[in-house]
């Protein structure tokens, strides 16, 4: 072991794609994803946002997230 000094802290790993993506949403727009956990990805950013996220399964692994003008609590 060693220590090393003045090391910049790596940036958190984030889903960059999804945030882009939801910050061009308006309200009532709906993103297809094709799997359970790109539709959580979706549905977190919407609440971080402040907005109400609404999430349907629409086929076997096909979901669809709606951005709703109800902000969350």
């Amino acid at each position: 072991m060693k220590i090393l000094k003045n090391q910049p802290i790596p940036a958190k790993r984030t889903t960059s794609h999804i945030v882009a993506m939801v910050k061009q949403m308006q309200v009532g727009d709906c993103i297809e994803c094709n799997n359970e956990r790109d539709a959580q990805a979706v549905c977190i950013t919407i609440r971080q946002l402040g907005l109400k996220p609404v999430r349907r399964k629409v086929a076997d692994k096909m979901f669809r997230v709606w951005m709703t003008a109800v902000p969350t609590i």
